[in-house]
C-alpha cells in the first residue's frame, strides 16, 4: 500500500513542480537579464521544498567541497532519475547537464531541460554527438558549471559501471576542476524501469576537487584517460 501512496505523491511532485516553475518563469523571465540562471534557482527553491514532502529524505555530506567561486564539473555516479532532482536541490543553482535528445521532444519536461541551458546529445548520430560536447566545451569556457555521469547511464543495482571518457574531455580542455560526487540510495527510490517510487534515505557526498591542468589537443585522449581514472578513484574512496 505504501509504495502505491508514495509512487503517486512524488510522480505528482514532479510534474507539479515543473508545471509551477514554467509558470513562475514565464511570468518574470522578461525581469531577468540571465533567464536561464533564474530558470535554475527557480527550481532549486522548488524541488529543495518538494523533497521535504516526498518521504525521500536527503543526506550530505562535503557540500562545503562545492566551491564558492568559479565553475567546476560535477562528475556523479547515477542511480536513478531522480539524480538530477536531488542535485537540484542541494547544489547551488546554475549548473547545466547532458541529457538524451530524445527528452526535447517530451512536453514539460523538453521545455525544461531547454529553459535550463542544458546540452541535448544525439547519441544515434557520433558527429553529432561531438558537435554537443563542443557546445558545452565553449559554455564551460564561458563560465559555466557542469554535471555529468560518467557512466553514461543509470546503475540497476546501485553498483558503479565503467565510465566513459568523453565528458573528461571537456574537463582538460577547459583546466576546471572536478569534483566527485557519489549518490548512494536513490535506486531505492525509482529502479531503473521501474514506475513504482518508495520513500527512502538517499545519501549525497562530495569529494575535495580535483585539480585539472587544460592541455594542448595532442594531449587530449591521454589526459582524459588519466583524469577518468583519477576521478574514479577518488568516488571509489567516497563510498569506502
Amino acid at each position: 500500500m505504501m509504495k502505491y501512496i508514495t509512487t503517486i505523491w512524488i510522480w505528482a511532485l514532479i510534474s507539479s513542480a515543473m508545471i509551477l516553475h514554467d509558470c513562475i518563469f514565464f511570468s518574470i523571465k522578461w525581469f531577468s537579464r540571465h533567464p536561464v540562471l533564474l530558470c535554475c534557482r527557480l527550481w532549486n527553491l522548488i524541488l529543495s521544498f518538494s523533497f521535504l514532502f516526498s518521504g525521500i529524505r536527503i543526506v550530505t555530506k562535503g557540500l562545503d567541497n562545492i566551491p564558492k567561486d568559479g565553475n567546476y564539473i560535477i562528475a556523479s555516479t547515477h542511480q536513478s532519475i531522480v539524480d538530477i532532482p536531488i542535485l537540484y536541490s542541494i547544489v547551488p543553482p546554475g549548473f547545466a547537464f547532458y541529457a538524451k535528445k530524445e527528452l526535447s521532444r517530451v512536453p514539460i519536461i523538453g521545455w525544461n531541460l531547454k529553459m535550463m541551458g542544458c546540452f541535448l546529445i544525439d547519441r544515434s548520430h557520433p558527429r553529432q554527438a561531438l558537435k554537443d560536447l563542443e557546445a558545452s566545451r565553449r559554455k564551460v569556457e564561458q563560465g559555466r558549471s557542469l554535471l555529468i555521469f560518467p557512466e553514461g547511464t543509470r546503475s540497476i543495482d546501485g553498483e558503479i559501471g565503467p565510465f566513459k571518457r568523453g565528458a573528461f574531455a571537456v574537463a582538460v580542455q577547459t583546466g576546471v576542476r572536478v569534483i566527485p560526487c557519489v549518490i548512494d540510495g536513490s535506486f531505492r527510490v525509482i529502479k531503473k524501469g521501474s514506475f513504482w517510487a518508495f520513500p527512502t534515505q538517499v545519501n549525497v557526498t562530495f569529494g575535495k576537487p580535483i585539480t585539472v591542468n587544460k592541455v594542448a589537443k595532442s594531449r587530449e585522449k591521454e589526459s582524459s584517460i588519466q583524469l577518468m581514472n583519477q576521478t574514479r578513484a577518488a568516488i571509489e574512496r567516497l563510498i569506502k
